[in-house]
């Protein structure tokens, strides 16, 4: 047999096995509802709501969010975020991205993935676009799968393309196990997962525990400004 067409077959192997291994979490997922405190900087400034519901064959995974105290009289915004996915013949694929400033309202913003066009339609307000849609994509939400699916392939690194306001970038994520997290003198094993994007200096960081999609704190790091931090506080 030509190397080459070895070296092709072992890729092509490897590819379907890690494929395979993302629809079995798919098919693992449990629907959930857990609250989150919502601190930029030293202040407290919202509470969020992360929901995975199942209905019909669809995933729906939203995410709300609420001021507290002084900020309820700065906005009375109520800023959601909503993905839908399905379960597909290799992987959990990106069906709907939905996001606005109240749930019970229009979203200001959304994209639809095409996935027997390969194209992307994106519409806000009263802009429209189309976009090539990569074999793998993954956004805000769909993210957190990639936690379970390294640690079962035993991965420290992975290069995804990833969704956001109608735009794609190359993002790289980091895995890094046994990692000690403190909140209130309460120390936590947990493990971490770093999101670091092309060209920026921004990153997304995701704290996990026991293979569990749920994270127990997120944080989002911008060069400049305070960090903003999602605490977990109740998780069913």
């Amino acid at each position: 047999m030509n190397p080459l067409n070895r070296h092709n077959q072992r890729w092509y192997l490897l590819l379907t096995l890690c494929a395979l291994s993302l629809q079995l979490h798919a098919s693992a997922l449990q629907p959930f509802a857990a609250e989150y405190e919502l601190y930029r900087g030293n202040s407290h400034i919202g509470k969020a709501k992360f929901d995975l519901a199942y209905e019909d064959g669809i995933w729906t995974w939203q995410t709300v969010t609420r001021p507290v105290g002084f900020y309820r009289l700065l906005t009375k915004k109520k800023p959601f975020e909503e993905t839908r996915m399905r379960p597909a013949s290799q992987q959990l694929q990106l069906l709907l991205h939905r996001k606005g400033d109240d749930p019970q309202k229009t979203a200001s913003e959304s994209a639809y993935f095409d996935h027997e066009k390969g194209l992307i339609y994106y519409h806000e307000d009263k802009k429209n676009r189309q976009l090539q849609l990569p074999a793998d994509i993954f956004n805000y939400h769909s993210i957190h799968l990639l936690y379970p699916h390294m640690l079962d392939e035993g991965l420290t690194q992975q290069d995804i393309m990833f969704y956001k306001n109608g735009k794609l970038s190359k993002s790289q994520v980091r895995l890094d196990r046994q990692h000690e997290l403190t909140r209130d003198g309460d120390k936590l094993i947990v493990d971490r997962l770093t999101q670091s994007f092309n060209g920026k200096k921004n990153k997304m960081i995701y704290y996990y525990q026991s293979g569990s999609v749920v994270p127990v704190k997120i944080e989002q790091l911008k060069p400049g400004k305070a960090v903003n931090v999602l605490w977990r506080i109740s998780y069913q």
